[in-house]
């Protein structure tokens, strides 16, 4: 499979294929990582990412597959929003069910109304389709 053709897959395709072998975690990280690098500066939806954590985690992934573990999520990317910890009860769930954390999205700033779009470094996050 070559890189963008990830981002056309569903959650459950990309967990099937990591589980089945056809692909592993790793390489659906590298595209992850690949694609928000190449897209996000139009977008701003993450306000970091993680590759050495990425890459970590989807090892840890791919050898837990090796083994047999059941990962109902194994190799699936996941952005974290930035107000969270990787050790909070919201993120660790998806991340013991085999999700890979590739990097922080942007939030809206601390005591502002609800609104669609969050804040980094580089300006508001803009709703394009990715």
């Amino acid at each position: 499979m070559e890189g963008d053709e990830y981002g056309r897959l569903t959650a459950c395709e990309i967990a099937g294929a990591v589980t089945g072998g056809r692909v592993s975690a790793r390489e659906v990280a590298e595209a992850a990582l690949a694609r928000i690098a190449g897209r996000d500066g139009a977008v701003r939806a993450f306000t970091e990412t993680w590759p050495e954590r990425a890459l970590a985690y989807a090892a840890a992934v791919d050898r837990a597959v090796r083994e047999g573990t059941p990962l109902p999520l194994a190799g699936v990317p996941l952005g974290i929003k930035a107000t969270q910890r990787i050790a909070s009860p919201l993120v660790a769930r998806p991340l013991a069910a085999g999700c890979v954390p590739v990097g922080a999205t942007a939030v809206p700033g601390p005591g502002t109304p609800w609104q669609t779009w969050g804040t980094t470094d580089r300006g508001p996050t803009l709703n394009l389709r990715f």
